[in-house]
């Protein structure tokens, strides 16, 4: 009887430690919703305030499962967009002239490549063509965390194709996303690691939120934002994502 209490804890134990990536995800899964929740949302509005450089910025970011996303700020009372995508193009406004620009093809196309990440891209990987592979447990942030790494297929560098990969660290308690993290492939930064840290989890509509996101890149300061309120399946006019016309 011993024996076998032994081998039974044992058994427990080297489940707890041996996890597949499948099975982390379907809890984590789990743990934000449930999938049917989950793909319940077609669109969401988050908004909130930046503390930058002395002013309080106000941000209101517009996503839908499309793949549109819109950023806009308000800066010294005026409101302009920092970023948009509208499933095909991506622009935003030029801080020089403050008026909108195209962004280019390669930016537009890369954009369309990321458009399948809604909420995120561990929902529903299989559909979407991604290859996931568990890596060895780290501790992020002073949490003990699985690591998923998530093969994307590529990016455009140049004219180049070179490989788009997040990696994902889960905390082992909670199943929560903690860092999300991908190697910068373009720019003045290409090499280094982009991270977004996640925190302040409440829900929306049955669905986990994080209301705390800082994006930084590794090793080096960031910026935190404070989400007010977010919201889901709002109507939206479709016009506010697409270039406008001059």
């Amino acid at each position: 009887m011993k024996k076998m209490l032994t081998l039974f804890c044992l058994s427990i134990f080297s489940f707890t430690f041996s996890q597949t990536a499948e099975e982390i995800i379907r809890k984590y899964v789990e743990v934000s919703g449930g999938i049917n929740k989950v793909n319940n949302i077609k669109n969401f509005h988050s908004s909130a305030k930046v503390e930058q450089m002395g002013m309080t910025i106000p941000v209101d970011i517009y996503t839908t499962s499309e793949g549109k996303m819109l950023i806009k700020v308000v800066v010294q009372g005026m409101e302009f967009v920092q970023m948009a995508f509208d499933g095909k193009e991506s622009w935003g406004t030029n801080f020089m002239t403050m008026k909108p620009e195209k962004s280019s093809s390669e930016e537009s196309e890369n954009m369309k490549r990321n458009s399948k990440d809604f909420m995120s891209p561990l929902f529903n990987y299989k559909e979407k063509g991604y290859q996931i592979e568990k890596m060895s447990d780290e501790t992020v942030e002073g949490v003990s965390c699985f690591k998923l790494k998530v093969s994307k297929g590529t990016l455009l560098d140049n004219s180049a194709e070179v490989q788009n990969i997040d990696y994902f660290y889960i905390d082992k308690e909670n199943y929560l996303l903690i860092l999300q993290e991908s190697e910068i492939t373009s720019g003045e930064m290409k090499g280094k690691m982009e991270q977004s840290v996640f925190s302040d989890y409440q829900e929306i509509n049955g669905v986990l939120f994080p209301f705390s996101m800082t994006s930084r890149i590794k090793d080096v300061g960031g910026q935190t934002i404070q989400f007010d309120k977010i919201e889901t399946n709002i109507t939206l006019d479709e016009k506010m994502f697409s270039f406008p016309e001059q």
